[in-house]
C-alpha cells in the first residue's frame, strides 16, 4: 500500500485473513504430543516417536467415535485424535488404544480398522443395494459388520491393552 500498489496490498489482505481464520481455528483446537496428555515412561522409552505423536482433542469431529489413529499420508503426518483428554478420570483407556495401533504399525502386527470400512467390505460381500434393505435388514447387517470389526486381530490387542491398563 505504501508503494502505491492498492491491488497487491488488498489481496494480500484478503489472503491475511484466511490465514487468520485457520489460526484462529487451529487455536479453538487442543493439540499436542501425547506425551503431554498421558505420563508414561515405558512407552516413551520403548517407542518414543509414538510417545510424542501429535495428539488432537477434537471433542466434535470424529462422529460417534471416542478416538481414531491416522497413519498419515505424504501430506499430513501420523495423527490421534481424541474426544476427550486422557485423563485418570476418562479418555485414557482410548489414548491407550490408538496408541496400540500406531505400534502395531511400527512392528508390523495385525492392524486394527473402523467400523466404516468394515461395513463397506460386508457390502461389498452382499453385492446388492443398501437401499434395497429393510429397516431390520440394515440394522442386522450394520451389526454383523460392527462383529466383524470387532474380530479384527488389531482391535482385539487395542483392547486388550485397554483392559490392562491399569495392571502393573
Amino acid at each position: 500500500a505504501k508503494a502505491g500498489n492498492l491491488d497487491l496490498a488488498s489481496s494480500l489482505s484478503e489472503k491475511r485473513s484466511g490465514l487468520d481464520a485457520i489460526l484462529s481455528e487451529m487455536r479453538n483446537v487442543d493439540y499436542a504430543p501425547m506425551s503431554s496428555y498421558l505420563k508414561h515412561g515405558d512407552l516413551g522409552a520403548a517407542y518414543p516417536d509414538v510417545y510424542n505423536m501429535h495428539t488432537r482433542i477434537i471433542p466434535n469431529e470424529i462422529g460417534d467415535f471416542k478416538g481414531a489413529y491416522k497413519q498419515g499420508t505424504g501430506i499430513q503426518g501420523e495423527q490421534i485424535h481424541l474426544r476427550e483428554r486422557p485423563e485418570w478420570t476418562g479418555g485414557r483407556s482410548t489414548a491407550l488404544h490408538e496408541l496400540q495401533h500406531a505400534i502395531q504399525q511400527r512392528e508390523g502386527f495385525a492392524r486394527g480398522g473402523s467400523p466404516e470400512t468394515a461395513l463397506k467390505d460386508y457390502l461389498s460381500l452382499l453385492g446388492s443395494d443398501p437401499k434395497t434393505y429393510t429397516q431390520k435388514e440394515w440394522a442386522s447387517i450394520q451389526g454383523n459388520a460392527f462383529k466383524d470389526y470387532k474380530r479384527l486381530a488389531g482391535e482385539a490387542e487395542a483392547r486388550l491393552t485397554q483392559a490392562r491398563m491399569n495392571m502393573t
